[in-house]
């Protein structure tokens, strides 16, 4: 072989093994930023679903002894809703009070192709609408969770009274706007109609909302463009009920900025309500959809950082061992010469960061390439496990409170910040230590004769 074969070859095997340890080391970086990225991005995602749903509970039924109405709604009083307001911990709360009405100047809308309903039913109840009433619907869960989105007007407060929020969709069918009159007539065959009360009340459109279901409903008071939200003073009139008379289906509770939740509650259940009829509950159970997802993004970046180290070090150990065995001559010498095994380890050491500070340069660029892609995959996966663990856990319909339930995260906005380059780029070193520690122990506990070939 000529010199310039030689010199060819020595400059070749030396070089593809700093490339193949840069390519390595690209890797690694790579996948713990995007990894350390997407973690963030679920951290803020949290914080911000979180803030927006608000730390709470709701005081309901307890179905264990207590069905409620004959519909199956709650029965919850007025007084024990004062009770749990009147606490210093507690910022505010929504109070929902169910009515089945007929609404007088507009049609609700049905599913294709017939709800199944009986003749003698559909006389009764083919035009009914499931009414809710409450004192803040901004507060309602299905807003809080965006599974309905107030997209014209005004949500309900404590002050109004005749006014009533709708379904683009039911706007639509009846010609309704901001400002149209909708009158309600109370349904007399309603069953939970305990007064046998008539009455007509005109309300006054103050809002529109729009929503989907999440599937097909079997229904049409499943259907979310026919839910109606109006005041509290409405469903009063149409139930024929005042403060002493009235029932409430539930109400949810949110807890101010710096109480605990857990004391909050427990400090709850220790008030003069009958617990035997009534229970309190997380509202986060009416989120379980997003916190499942969130709780699923963090268990699959968990996994990907603990395999990213264990194959980094295994691959990357490998690699090195082959490197520093050719070098054994090298490191005899340097034994024979005096210089200590902690100097030739800081010196292999130092090699590799050379390699590192461009390979993290390299890892940065790919990252904000790949690393909004990898968190849609990552939230999509999520998303699927998150639904597919709630529907193992009963049966799931179509209506607006299990839309509310199977809501899961929309996005998640995934960029590459300062801390998760620094911090991936710790662990880079973490793991580059750790590899060459493994692949030259063996080698500094050798004797220099046996590095060198010479056994006299």
């Amino acid at each position: 072989m000529t010199f310039f074969g030689r010199a060819l070859r020595y400059v070749i095997r030396k070089y593809i093994k700093t490339i193949i340890v840069l390519f390595i080391c690209t890797i690694i970086s790579t996948l713990l930023i995007v990894s350390f990225s997407v973690e963030q991005a679920t951290h803020a995602a949290a914080s911000h679903v979180q803030t927006h749903i608000g730390a709470g509970f709701s005081l309901g039924n307890n179905l264990q002894n207590n069905l409620g109405t004959t519909r199956g709604a709650g029965v919850v009083t007025k007084a024990d809703i004062d009770k749990i307001a009147a606490l210093t911990e507690i910022s505010s709360y929504n109070a929902r009070q169910f009515s089945l009405a007929d609404p007088v100047n507009a049609e609700i809308l049905k599913i294709e192709g017939g709800d199944y309903y009986h003749p003698d039913e559909e006389e009764k109840f083919g035009n009914a609408l499931d009414v809710e009433g409450m004192n803040d619907s901004s507060a309602y869960s299905p807003f809080r969770s965006n599974t309905l989105k107030l997209i014209e007007g005004k949500h309900i407060t404590d002050s109004d009274s005749h006014t009533s929020v709708i379904h683009q969709d039911f706007a639509h069918k009846n010609n309704l706007h901001i400002g149209s009159t909708l009158t309600l007539k109370t349904n007399v065959y309603d069953p939970d109609n305990r007064f046998h009360h008539q009455a007509e009340v005109a309300t006054t459109v103050i809002g529109i909302f729009e929503g989907n279901n999440p599937q097909r409903a079997s229904a049409r008071s499943e259907l979310t463009s026919n839910i109606l939200l109006t005041d509290l003073t409405t469903t009063r009139e149409l139930n024929g009920t005042n403060s002493e008379n009235e029932i409430y289906h539930d109400a949810s509770f949110t807890i101010g900025e710096n109480a605990d939740l857990d004391a909050v509650m427990k400090k709850v259940s220790t008030l003069d309500i009958d617990w035997k009829k009534f229970s309190i509950s997380k509202n986060s159970q009416y989120f379980a959809g997003i916190n499942t997802a969130i709780t699923g993004i963090h268990t699959i970046i968990r996994t990907t950082l603990i395999v990213i180290f264990i194959f980094s070090t295994i691959i990357l150990s490998l690699v090195l061992f082959l490197w520093m065995n050719e070098r054994k001559k090298e490191t005899g010498v340097f034994l024979s010469l005096g210089l200590s095994k902690f100097s030739i380890f800081i010196q292999h050491m130092t090699e590799l960061i050379v390699i590192v500070i461009p390979s993290l340069l390299i890892s940065y660029v790919i990252s904000t390439k790949i690393a909004q892609n990898i968190g849609d995959s990552v939230l999509a996966q999520a998303n699927k496990s998150a639904l597919r663990s709630i529907s193992r856990m009963g049966q799931i319909g179509a209506d607006i409170e299990s839309s509310t339930i199977l809501r899961t995260l929309d996005t998640l906005q995934v960029n590459i910040s300062a801390s998760a380059f620094t911090i991936a780029g710790i662990c880079t070193l973490a793991v580059i230590m750790i590899c060459v520690f493994i692949s030259s122990t063996p080698m500094l506990r050798t004797v220099p004769r046996q590095l060198l070939g010479t056994h006299s």
